[in-house]
């Protein structure tokens, strides 16, 4: 027993010699690794930093993160294998350390951040697993087969490594939170880049990316070649088309509303001798794809687009671009105006404003889904408003939308400088519109809307003002010196100039500012901007169209001499848009003779080689004129004053269609399409009266007017015992219009 204790007890001789074995087995471990160690502190101060702060993409950041997970179980791992700890523990061990990175996922890239929790658990479980697979096999011999020496010989290897990739790579990620992000190491940095960015767009761009102390760099906003005009809208359509006929071989994108507005637009375009094409959501991406190639490559000139629905044209030469209808914010309308002139020429950007559009956004306003985003529209759409009716520099005011400041003085290149607004002395106005606001708030206590100040200035009847006796305000009916659109200009502007405010809520009321209630008490002198209107347009003469005025008054002898013939009006033969045309383009056979308007089968046959040979008699002691822009078609005609759905009638009743069938497609009465037609013969458009009115009922009508006059339709209508329906009547009076104007014309000249 006593040997066997004996026996059992350490001896100090042996103890001291392996302690001394162990001691200088973990040194030379260490020497061996301590160049090493340099390398791997650097590297754990990288990899830290970098996953923070470094700008890593998800990829990146994704292996990254596990090459630290695994680091992290390797390291802690090698230890206790070589030390022949039991492998339980040792798996724990790992997974326990990356914890620290499984937990504070503030450590990680955005990516790690979003990732539920089961899934971080198991990313943490899997790194660890990694690292078992990879390293156990190497060391196997080491824990089963190594003496003493050689685990002691491992340890002094790695230990020193696990702890300072531990210290080193927690360091790196504490770092990484502090560091500046030029400090980003070498490593790809976040780099978020938009074209138009207001303030408050900025701002939700550094939150959303999560961006830590970023740089911001703003280029400046302004295009110093583009020329910015705001027109007045007056039948827009006619508009558009003397902008575009001014420049003939500019092309450029005209910006609607809607897309059946886009496709109408483009189609009278085409119609009108300017190649257009529709761009917009509804159409396919092969239609849009072959019309945005066709602009690309010139072979048309105008793309009508919608607002809503931007275009990826990168094309250079876009020489204007025009938004046919009112934009909802400033912010689309500078990106859309800025695919003009691209290629540092000058270009053209024109708004046609109408204060009607602002009913039409209201529309779209309302039907966003939240408060919160009607609210902002609405605040958007009055900015717009503002900018329209503006009589700054408008160059000043967009750039000051993204608060950029344009040095004061004159820009050259807007209206507002070009041509400055009349301005008038407003104060008697501006006080009855305050002073009504005012007393509209006193006597009800609360306010109203802008219109209703309107309806009490201007004395109207309505159920509001008699609910609320605003019938007895001292304003009422004081305003009757303006209309009710210059009241409601002269509104936009005070809330312009400060004076006013507009709420933003679903029921918009304007209120007294400060400066408001201070200006109506001391009676100030207010400055106000006289609204833009558009010039009235001249009546349209079908003698506008350029022509051999010789060979013109010619084929009006002829005309008449035909029409006395056959007892008939001259214009029943051939109107004086007919005849101005073939003056122009010299028809010399039937398939030339039949290219001019209102030459049908029927009258190809009866006159066609009468007036051919008319022509070329001409032709015989005369030469031939040259037109400018003259084309090997018909020249296309001017048809102004005619609106929108007449213009859609025309097209198919060109196109052949009854009048009868276009009533049914476009649902509407025969006599309806008959008045579209008679609006468009007095706009200039040429019609053959045959295909509508049956010769002897033509003779009958006009013989009508010519005793009764063209004060009425009905006394027409009874005067020929009813038997010849209003819509006849109608276009035969429009056709003796247009003959009588052209006789007057002639008589000018």
């Amino acid at each position: 027993m006593g040997a066997v204790l004996s026996g059992s007890r350490p001896d100090p001789v042996v103890s001291a010699d392996l302690r001394a074995e162990r001691r200088d087995a973990f040194t030379r471990g260490l020497k061996a690794v301590s160049p090493g160690l340099i390398a791997l502190s650097v590297w754990g101060l990288v990899t830290g930093v970098a996953m923070v702060n470094g700008g890593l993409t998800q990829s990146a950041a994704v292996t990254m993160s596990l090459l630290v997970y695994a680091g992290s179980a390797q390291l802690t791992a090698l230890p206790l294998i070589v030390a022949g700890a039991p492998l339980w523990l040792i798996f724990v061990a790992g997974f326990v350390v990356n914890l620290r990175f499984v937990i504070f996922g503030a450590a990680l890239h955005p990516f790690f951040k979003n990732l539920p929790w089961p899934k971080r658990l198991l990313l943490g479980f899997l790194t660890v697993d990694v690292a078992f697979v990879v390293f156990m096999p190497r060391f196997a011999d080491a824990r089963v087969k190594g003496t003493s020496e050689q685990r002691w010989y491992y340890l002094g290897m790695i230990l020193p490594s696990w702890a300072i990739w531990q210290v080193t790579s927690i360091t790196g990620i504490a770092l990484g939170a502090q560091v500046p992000p030029s400090w980003s190491l070498g490593f790809a940095a976040t780099l978020a880049l938009t074209a138009t960015a207001t303030q408050r767009v900025r701002e939700d761009i550094v939150t959303h990316l999560k961006l830590r102390a970023p740089q911001c760099y703003v280029a400046s906003f302004n295009r110093p070649n583009l020329m910015y005009r705001v027109i007045a809208k007056n039948k827009p359509y006619d508009q558009l088309l003397d902008f575009l006929r001014a420049r003939p071989t500019d092309g450029g994108i005209v910006y609607c509303q809607s897309r059946k507005s886009a496709e109408r637009v483009a189609a009278n375009l085409s119609e009108d001798g300017v190649p257009s094409q529709p761009y917009h959501a509804g159409l396919t991406p092969k239609q849009r794809s072959a019309h945005q190639e066709a602009f690309l490559r010139d072979e048309i000139r105008v793309v009508c687009a919608t607002i809503a629905f931007g275009m990826g044209i990168n094309k250079p030469n876009v020489r204007f671009v025009v938004h046919y209808d009112l934009p909802k914010n400033i912010e689309g309308y500078y990106q859309e105006t800025g695919r003009a002139g691209r290629d540092g020429l000058p270009g053209e950007c024109v708004l046609l404003f109408s204060p009607g559009d602002v009913v039409k956004q209201m529309r779209f306003v309302e039907e966003k889904p939240s408060q919160r985003e009607q609210q902002f529209a609405r605040e958007q759409l009055q900015q717009m408003v503002h900018y329209a009716e503006s009589r700054e520099c408008r160059r000043s005011e967009l750039l000051a939308y993204f608060s950029e400041t344009f040095p004061p003085g004159n820009c050259g290149a807007c209206d507002n400088c070009l041509s400055p607004r009349e301005t008038f002395d407003g104060s008697l106005s501006a006080q009855k519109f305050l002073s009504c606001v005012y007393r509209i708030r006193e006597k009800s206590g609360f306010g109203t809307g802008a219109n209703h100040v309107i309806e009490v200035l201007t004395g109207a009847d309505t159920e509001k003002i008699r609910k609320w006796g605003h019938a007895q305000l001292s304003t009422y009916n004081i305003g009757i010196e303006h209309s009710r659109a210059e009241w409601a200009a002269i509104g936009r502007e005070l809330i312009r100039l400060g004076f006013l405010r507009q709420t933003s809520g679903s029921f918009s009321i304007v209120e007294l500012t400060d400066d408001g209630l201070a200006a109506l008490k001391a009676r100030t002198q207010i400055t106000l901007t006289r609204p833009v209107t558009a010039p009235e347009r001249k009546a349209p003469r079908v003698g506008e169209i350029i022509c051999d005025e010789k060979l013109f008054a010619r084929l009006r002898e002829l005309r008449k001499r035909l029409a006395d013939e056959r007892g008939l009006p001259a214009y029943i033969v051939f109107s004086d848009v007919s005849l101005r045309q073939m003056a122009r383009i010299y028809p010399q056979n039937e398939r030339d003779f039949t290219r001019i308007s209102g030459v049908g089968e029927k009258k190809l046959h009866e006159f066609g080689e009468t007036f051919i040979a008319e022509i070329a008699a001409h032709l015989q002691d005369n030469t031939q004129q040259r037109f400018e822009n003259d084309a090997p078609s018909a020249p296309p005609l001017s048809r102004r004053g005619i609106g929108d759905s007449a213009r859609e009638t025309m097209r198919q009743f060109r196109a052949g269609k009854p009048v009868a069938q276009i009533a049914r497609d476009r649902n509407v009465t025969t006599s309806t399409i008959l008045g579209h037609i008679a609006e468009a013969i007095e706009g200039g458009e040429p019609v053959d009266l045959d295909r509508l009115v049956p010769p002897d009922e033509q003779k009958q009508i006009a013989a009508a007017f010519d005793r009764i006059g063209f004060a009425a339709l009905s006394p027409i209508h009874e005067a020929l015992g009813g038997a010849i329906d209003y819509g006849k009547i109608r276009i035969v009076r429009a056709a003796m219009n247009v003959a009588e104007t052209s006789d007057r014309a002639d008589v000018r000249r």
